[in-house]
């Protein structure tokens, strides 16, 4: 069994605010080692917001974690997926700026598509896919 960081690689997710995600018990799943090597070869690096967005994805993960229910594994990716939302389509949200600028968006729009890409991978894992609802696929 390996431990699979859903903000992967280290290298990229160093900063302050980014460890705070990277290092979170729920973005933290054991996965079989085949399942985890699968996951890398298939899915390339999630990349972090900048760094008055990515304070911003830490306060609303932490709120949407609190409100998160029982989602097994996959928690924490949830949380991860409704703060990207929430960032996206809330335009008067306290600490977002007024107007979101087309490298942002895209760049969480990758950040999503990246999480989807990883809980399809996740399911994979038979002991796991038993508990996962199909939430966001």
């Amino acid at each position: 069994m390996d431990v699979h960081h859903v903000c992967f690689d280290g290298y990229i997710w160093k900063s302050d605010d980014c460890r705070i995600l990277r290092n979170d018990p729920n973005l933290k799943i054991v996965l079989p080692r085949s399942v985890h090597e699968l996951l890398h070869a298939e899915v390339p690096p999630l990349p972090p917001l900048g760094r008055n967005m990515q304070r911003l994805l830490v306060r609303l993960y932490r709120q949407k974690l609190c409100e998160a229910g029982d989602w097994g594994n996959i928690r924490g990716i949830i949380a991860f997926l409704d703060s990207l939302g929430v960032i996206v389509n809330e335009p008067d949200l306290p600490g977002r700026p007024r107007r979101i600028c087309q490298l942002e968006l895209r760049q969480i729009q990758l950040m999503q598509e990246n999480l989807i890409s990883q809980v399809q991978i996740i399911r994979t894992d038979e002991v796991l896919a038993g508990q996962l609802a199909d939430v966001y696929l």
